[in-house]
């Protein structure tokens, strides 16, 4: 029987078997696809569930909602909310439509990459974002902190001007600027060479540490050693 039929019958709605779950309802027929499609669902906690209570074996109503009560303390185990999985849904749901195909977005993305990983770590990037993040109401201007007021007193009327098509070319800045980025490259190129140094050595440690085991050169594997190393 199939799962929705399974919830039917058992007179149990797909919002309140989401909502049991605490799971969006995008999510939820994502991992009722993948169920009954074979696959494993990528969450262990609800993979259980779901072979528990849509497993070979029928259960009855009563089994049914004493299995999903019981497992449900470790759905909310999952680290994401509803709210947050309705967002990261609609998040990929937008990442793949645009980049299917295209290029004219993959720089945007690649920033949104940067920006997540690099938010709170890097101040520039930081600012900036906090400063759309108040313009557009995603953050409480009552609990504004003052840096980042002193940012927006100065970048709001660039931005406005910038708007109103009223900027005006400064060449000196604009020299400063290019500068930046050359540094930050270069920057970038030293942090490789750094991390390829570190696995390079961790890689030689592990070498070294298998052969005083007894093993001969010819039968280390190298998947076995990247995947035993730890940068």
């Amino acid at each position: 029987m199939k799962i929705k039929e399974k919830l039917k019958k058992y007179e149990i709605t797909l919002n309140e078997f989401a909502e049991v779950l605490n799971l969006s309802r995008p999510t939820l027929n994502t991992y009722i696809n993948q169920f009954e499609a074979g696959d494993q669902i990528g969450n262990k906690n609800y993979q259980e569930i779901f072979v528990k209570l849509f497993g070979t074996h029928d259960i009855t109503r009563e089994k049914f909602e004493e299995v999903y009560q019981n497992l449900n303390f470790k759905a909310n185990k999952d680290e994401y909310t509803k709210e947050n999985r309705e967002i990261m849904d609609s998040i990929i749901k937008k990442v793949k439509e645009d980049l299917r195909g295209k290029k004219e977005t993959v720089a945007l993305y690649k920033f949104i990459n940067s920006a997540i990983h690099n938010y709170e770590k890097d101040k520039a990037l930081t600012g900036y974002i906090n400063y759309n993040l108040y313009l557009n109401g995603l953050k409480s201007m009552e609990k504004i902190k003052f840096k980042d007021k002193k940012l927006i007193s100065n970048l709001f009327p660039v931005m406005k001007n910038y708007i109103d098509c009223k900027l005006k070319l400064n060449l000196e800045q604009y020299k400063k600027f290019k500068e930046r980025t050359q540094e930050i490259e270069l920057g970038r190129v030293k942090k490789q060479e750094e991390l390829k140094v570190e696995i390079e050595k961790k890689i030689r440690e592990e070498i070294e540490r298998k052969m005083e085991q007894g093993l001969g050169i010819e039968s280390i594997d190298i998947e076995n050693i990247l995947n035993s190393i730890k940068i």
